[in-house]
């Protein structure tokens, strides 16, 4: 990676640019790919060129990747299906019964983006697609509906005890101690995080304030307006990433709610089953590949299958006077990967050695690598093992494969509806594979969009664009307390010109720790604030990106225009985003209490709210910012 100084903002920039400015986010997200292209080529037109179709080229033949797109035409096909069967239209007639209002199709909306807690990409599915055409009948605008879903959906998964995010924050945490030899717990850290993780909270608020009350600012006050007064749920011009309607055409007669609801209740069981099923084996494979690969490591291979048989079958095993084998080309070999790959594994399995002899510390794990580099082994006397036993919910949760339970469950989705709709014999076969490959279609705009924000990422990451925004922050000298707000800061900036909130949390978490113990020298309130500010940072940036692959599914999966849906979002992140920043302020100030910061950020975010609301009424001549509540009428 060649040093671009503020040059390599210039891809995300350019892309994030274009797309707000043109409103062709697809151009402007492959600009912004080429740029990069073009900085990694030396700015060769051809090849660059060429690195940028590579980018491409390797963002959809990820494995991960492979299987979310294919996922994503399979819950098209299923759309189309359930659509064309008459099931949507079923359930919200059903549903108009209770909910009649645009209040109330608002606040279930929010209701259940908070009760999908497991999964964010689940949760904008399932709230998207069950929601559609209930807020549609309302005349709630299909940015709202976006808005709600995604703005639930992140900021729900992060902070819930049990979910798909938990493993992943736990396990940054828990890396972070352990170089610096804390013995905290990472689960302790965790939950004394949750508090301060200010503009999730702020933002599930948000939601809920502005679905009941019907009190909107910015676009949305025109998209809300718009929607309640014409009945025009999209602009006119508007691109909506779905356009099931316009694609499948009028349903067939005959339809039931079970044509909707057994089609989604099998794809949320077997998503949920298919986590539970990898989870439980990939913590299994994961407890033996770790202890494997500290028997390669120790030179005891030939010994592994006695020794794991001993620790599955609930056994400790201790080994005296062991050796961590130096580096060379023999040990290359164990790894059956090219030389430089074989060093990382090397490292990887290293480090597992020394957790479990309670070796902690960077420094101290530094000497003991430069003394295996040098040719010289590292002599340990005793070394336990700690027997498997069975995993926890949250253990099981944070190894899953949720891309692999998606793809299940969506295509049981497809089956069932297939075979209800075979059943009820309301299609020929031929109109049933239309209304699938109809389906899949409505998912090729909104999967050109994932695939270059994918790609977009390959870029900001080969020109270094992460990098230099944390050098820039690790330059600036800082005092404990005002390090949450600095993590805060720089967390927003990389995971809005990146598109991705793990990947932020990945690269903020081993800097904002090591910093805030290291101006404190304890792990307190600093450090629980400054864990908090990675995490409610990275998903600021994640809502405010077109390039964020969460935000694109919102748009996808809710059938609004990609850009609407980030142009009237942005307002109201911005505003539960600046009162964390006030709250961050506070805390450097000295108020170090989570009990009285939420309080005074709830008191900021409805008189922002209040504020705003009114000064956008006055100007759009709407009084107070209030749309009317939409009935609707027998």
């Amino acid at each position: 990676m060649s040093d671009f100084g503020v040059l390599s903002l210039l891809p995300p920039l350019v892309a994030i640019g274009l797309a707000i400015w043109t409103k062709r986010v697809v151009l402007a997200l492959f600009a912004g790919v080429w740029i990069g292209g073009l900085m990694v080529a030396g700015w060769n037109p051809i090849t660059g060129t060429t690195q940028t179709l590579e980018w491409v080229v390797g963002s959809v033949t990820d494995d991960w990747n492979a299987r979310i797109l294919v996922f994503d035409f399979l819950i098209g096909a299923g759309v189309g299906l359930i659509y064309k069967s008459g099931g949507v239209h079923a359930l919200a007639k059903t549903l108009s019964s209770r909910i009649r209002t645009s209040r109330g199709a608002s606040l279930l909306g929010w209701f259940m983006g908070v009760l999908v807690f497991f999964d964010d990409y689940t949760n904008t599915i399932i709230v998207g697609n069950t929601m559609r055409p209930i807020t549609d009948r309302t005349r709630v605008s299909r940015e709202m509906l976006a808005y709600i879903d995604d703005s639930t959906a992140a900021p729900v998964a992060g902070i819930a005890i049990v979910s798909t995010w938990i493993g992943y924050e736990l396990g940054l945490i828990k890396e972070a101690f352990i170089d610096l030899g804390v013995s905290t717990g990472e689960y302790y850290a965790w939950l004394h995080s949750v508090p301060f993780r200010f503009y999730s909270i702020l933002a599930i608020i948000l939601v809920f304030v502005v679905a009941y009350t019907h009190r909107h600012y910015g676009p949305m006050l025109h998209a809300e307006y718009r929607a309640r007064t014409t009945g025009k749920v999209l602009r006119d011009g508007a691109k909506p990433l779905m356009t099931t309607e316009t694609d499948l055409g009028e349903p067939k007669t005959g339809g039931t709610v079970w044509h909707f609801i057994i089609p989604i209740a099998l794809l949320v069981l077997v998503t949920l089953g298919g986590m539970w099923y990898t989870g439980t084996n990939g913590y299994r494979d994961g407890f033996v590949s770790d202890n494997q690969a500290i028997l390669d490591v120790l030179g005891l291979s030939d010994q592994s299958d006695a020794v794991i048989d001993k620790l599955m079958s609930g056994q400790d095993v201790t080994l005296k006077d062991v050796e961590i084998m130096p580096y060379d080309e023999s040990v290359e070999k164990l790894f059956y990967v090219d030389s430089e790959a074989a060093r990382e594994a090397y490292e990887d399995s290293v480090k597992k050695v020394l957790n479990a002899a309670g070796i902690l510390g960077e420094e101290n794990r530094k000497n003991i690598l430069d003394q295996l580099y040098s040719g010289q082994p590292y002599h340990i006397s005793e070394l336990t093992l700690e027997a498997y036993s069975s995993p926890s919910v949250m253990d099981i949760l944070s190894s899953s494969d949720a891309a692999t339970a998606l793809l299940w469950g969506s295509f049981t989705m497809v089956l069932a509806a297939l075979i209800l709709v075979a059943l009820s014999k309301q299609m020929t076969f031929g109109e049933m594979e239309t209304a699938i490959i109809q389906g899949m279609k409505q998912m090729m705009f909104a999967t050109a969009i994932l695939v270059l924000a994918w790609s977009i990422k390959s870029a900001t990451s080969a020109v270094g664009t992460a990098d230099y925004v944390v050098d820039l922050a690790k330059s600036a000298g800082v005092s404990g307390g005002i390090v949450p707000l600095i993590v805060f800061l720089v967390a927003m900036f990389i995971s809005f010109t990146t598109g991705t909130s793990w990947g932020t949390f990945g690269i903020m978490m081993p800097i904002a720790i090591p910093l805030a113990y290291g101006v404190t020298g304890n792990v307190g309130p600093e450090v629980f604030a400054s864990i908090g500010a990675v995490f409610a940072g990275g998903i600021f940036g994640d809502h405010c990106s077109p390039i964020s692959d969460t935000t694109i599914m919102s748009s996808m999966f809710s059938g609004s225009d990609h850009i609407d849906h980030v142009t009237t979002q942005v307002p109201y992140a911005v505003t539960a985003a600046s009162v964390g920043i006030i709250l961050y302020l506070l805390f450097a100030a000295g108020v170090r209490s989570w009990i009285i910061l939420l309080p005074v950020g709830l008191v900021l975010l409805v008189a922002a709210w209040y504020v705003l609301s009114e000064w956008y009424g006055k100007k759009y001549g709407i009084p107070h910012g209030k749309v009317p509540i939409y009935v609707v009428e027998e």
